[in-house]
């Protein structure tokens, strides 16, 4: 009785586990404000990192430090909302 708990414990773990990991891929492709690097940073941290990766983005969101990677323009929005030229 005992081993088909542990069983059932460890199988609802890994359920859970693969499930969050593929919720942040599906999350990670859906982001419309992540750019192609940022993208493919998050992609390889969920598959080299997969637990701590997901965790980050599931606490954090997709930007979870201030600097952007990628091409950004740095001057910050115009009065208008328009982009720079």
């Amino acid at each position: 009785m005992d081993q088909l708990f542990v069983l059932l414990v460890f199988v609802t773990l890994g359920v859970i586990y693969v499930a969050a990991i593929v919720y942040a891929f599906v999350q990670i492709s859906r982001t419309l404000t992540l750019n192609r690097v940022e993208r493919w940073v998050w992609v390889l941290s969920v598959l080299f990192f997969p637990l701590v990766a997901a965790l980050v983005w599931f606490i954090a969101g997709p930007h979870p430090v201030g600097p952007r990677l990628g091409n950004h323009d740095w001057r910050g929005p115009t009065l208008n909302g328009a982009a720079h030229r």
